[in-house]
């Protein structure tokens, strides 16, 4: 978390790949990284999470647990339940983090895309590794500040879904097109092209968690 939270600029924006083996504690790491913001930089959110439909309890109590200051909204139900958990949306303090699930953020995404976030976080981020698929493309038009991208399944060294994690983060930026980044990475080592593309983004390439 300190490592992350050093390597955040603090102004532009930011895109983040964190990747760890299941279990190895990266919700409570990306807690860590929203109490510190909040802590020591007055960043209090608001934070979007989007998670599989199974964990957003889990996400909810983890919260309760580590950060008991921050309000979290779980943002999950039918549609008149939604609807009433939108009462005070757009006051700025109603709450520090929402957490919904893909399908969720997929049926109210016009609704999610009129608010300013700081972060949108996705966790199990390996169901957007299609960049042409519906989930893709409405997820990348949500409006944030940062991205942070946490996934527990490897890559197994598949360059079309690489592609389309780092062109997701990088939504907005300048970054390659799919050709031009199977070009370059053709005969070269896929981590300094990376870099090379992600410069001055780049702050570190290190083994098993990356961030640009």
């Amino acid at each position: 978390m300190r490592w992350v939270g050093h390597n955040i600029p603090h102004e532009g924006q930011s895109a983040d790949v964190h990747t760890r083996y299941p279990g190895l504690g990266k919700t409570i790491q990306t807690i860590a990284l929203l109490a510190h913001l909040a802590s020591d930089r007055g960043i209090w959110g608001p934070h979007l999470i989007i998670v599989p439909t199974s964990v957003i309890l889990n996400w909810e109590m983890e919260f309760k647990k580590f950060l008991p200051g921050f309000r979290v909204l779980s943002y999950y139900g039918n549609p008149k339940r939604r609807k009433e958990l939108r009462r005070g949306w757009n006051d700025k303090y109603h709450f520090n983090v929402c957490i919904t699930s893909y399908a969720l953020a997929l049926k109210d995404a016009a609704i999610l895309r009129r608010k300013q976030w700081y972060y949108m976080i996705l966790d199990e981020a390996h169901m957007i590794k299609n960049f042409k698929s519906q989930r893709w493309m409405t997820l990348a038009v949500i409006k944030s500040f940062r991205r942070l991208l946490l996934t527990g399944t490897p890559l197994q060294n598949n360059l079309t879904e690489l592609f389309a994690l780092l062109q997701f983060i990088m939504s907005g930026m300048d970054f390659a097109g799919f050709k031009e980044f199977e070009g370059l990475l053709s005969g070269r080592g896929w981590k300094s092209c990376c870099i090379e593309m992600l410069t001055p983004t780049t702050s570190s390439f290190g083994e098993g968690r990356r961030t640009w």
